[in-house]
């Protein structure tokens, strides 16, 4: 004959699985967030105890997955925040990782600001064959994740930072060597606006164009004083700057372009 504890702790388990049948596990874990489109992106918005509205990408669109350029947007969604690259749903026991990224075109994935929630391990699903992720923000040295299996291009500045700090750095990631400043004092991220790389061809992705208060951008130039625009149709880059073993880089040939500002006060 078996103990009685047995047949209580079996009434229990089935007991609790029958309740879960029929309520859903109320309270047993997150719901998967609905979905929307917006451009070349999918994402969901998930709000908090206290209101606050976070948006996380989950994925490309068809469109998206056409494009050759993308650029991590700041908010989706009528201006919510975007708070990571998909998300992870809790459970009772365990969690599930949300969102799927897939595209075969894909060759550059820009993010001029990181995510304010990085989650390294675990993370969504990238198969992004071709791509490299693109950062250098130098405030978010802390934040870094890899979404392919080639090498991401890395700010010098943000390179530099990562180095003094004794971070690792993958070898053959490769250091921008185009380098678009704000070109005014006291300007954030150290100067920067955006950096990219290209091994001795002309730059085909122009970036948006940076803002200033008070003041309208003028175009690019090829140093601070304005005098000769970029031409972005026949001036070229130097060589792609790759990451050997040991290398600390201190030597950095690059390309600085420069904004030029109209007050309009």
């Amino acid at each position: 004959m078996r103990p009685k504890k047995f047949f209580a702790v079996t009434l229990a388990v089935l007991s609790l699985t029958a309740t879960i049948a029929v309520s859903g596990c109320k309270g047993c874990g997150d719901e998967v967030l609905p979905e929307s489109d917006l451009g070349y992106f999918s994402f969901a918005v998930k709000v908090e105890d206290d209101g606050t509205r976070k948006a996380y990408i989950t994925g490309l669109t068809d469109s998206g997955e056409r494009q050759k350029v993308l650029v991590c947007p700041d908010s989706m969604g009528g201006g919510v925040k975007v708070y990571g690259l998909g998300y992870i749903r809790h459970f009772l026991v365990g969690s599930e990782n949300m969102g799927r990224f897939h595209s075969d075109n894909l060759e550059k994935f820009f993010f001029p600001h990181m995510p304010r929630e990085v989650e390294r391990e675990p993370g969504p699903t990238f198969n992004f064959e071709k791509a490299r992720p693109v950062w250098w923000d130098t405030s978010d040295i802390g934040k870094e994740f890899s979404i392919s299996r080639a090498g991401a291009i890395y700010g010098y500045n943000y390179y530099r930072a990562k180095v003094t700090a004794g971070h690792y750095i993958e070898e053959n990631s490769v250091i921008a060597n185009v380098s678009f400043m704000y070109n005014y004092e006291g300007a954030e991220n150290d100067g920067y606006f955006w950096v990219d790389s290209y091994d001795e061809d002309v730059i085909t992705f122009i970036p948006p164009n940076p803002e200033r208060p008070d003041y309208l951008f003028g175009g690019w130039y090829k140093e601070p004083e304005c005098i000769n625009r970029w031409d972005f149709e026949r001036d070229r880059t130097g060589k792609e700057l790759y990451i050997e073993e040991g290398s600390e880089c201190d030597t950095y040939e690059g390309v600085y372009i420069y904004a030029k500002w109209i007050s309009n006060t």
